[in-house]
């Protein structure tokens, strides 16, 4: 699914955050999205998933301008990794499907031995955040967005809070096994990505 930006100007308040910024993503591309703080990482990153609609200029999923996506074609396309994991109180089946009962319990067991949590063994307990570390935590989401398949993959920061152990790990597993996507990352080792383009902001 390609995704394009043209143009585009947001601000804030009269604060421009960003001015005739522009890229063009395709099918399969790995982009990081690099700068200082407040040179509008994460405001691309929302204009993208169809959060906010710029002032000026377009951005496209498919051809289609992202703000104008429902919410169930953006919960098809988007899965993202963000730096503090959701979870709502639910069974470690339930958090990882996102209560689609239609993938089964096989394929919860499998996502999680890949991303190396196989001491899972049971998962119709309730995921108790506190018992795991928050690289554990961070490994969860790599699970869910397996399960998820999702077309496009965006990482707002994930490895922020993590060692630098748990992270070549992580950076690993998306190597590995996100190579059929489009993947666009904001963190600080978006380079450590395979193929990556950077785009510097």
């Amino acid at each position: 699914m390609q995704i394009e930006m043209r143009g585009i100007d947001k601000s804030f308040g009269g604060n421009a955050v960003l001015k005739n910024a522009g890229f063009l993503l395709d099918d399969g591309e790995v982009h990081a999205l690099m700068g200082e703080n407040g040179a509008g990482k994460s405001t691309l990153m929302k204009l993208i998933l169809g959060l906010l609609k710029p002032n000026e200029g377009d951005v496209t999923i498919g051809g289609k301008p992202s703000f104008l996506l429902n919410e169930e074609e953006r919960n098809r396309l988007f899965s993202i990794v963000y730096q503090d994991p959701f979870f709502n109180g639910g069974t470690i089946y339930e958090e990882m499907t996102l209560l689609n009962d239609s993938i089964s319990k096989e394929s919860v067991f499998d996502a999680l031995n890949k991303v190396g949590l196989s001491k899972i063994k049971d998962i119709d307990i309730k995921l108790n955040p506190n018992e795991y570390s928050s690289g554990e935590l961070q490994l969860f989401n790599i699970a869910r967005i397996l399960l998820k398949d999702s077309s496009i993959i965006c990482l707002d920061e994930m490895n922020s809070k993590i060692d630098s152990i748990t992270n070549k790990q992580i950076i690993s597993l998306i190597n590995n096994l996100f190579k059929d996507k489009t993947i666009i990352s904001i963190n600080h080792f978006g380079e450590s990505i395979n193929n990556v383009k950077i785009v510097e902001l």
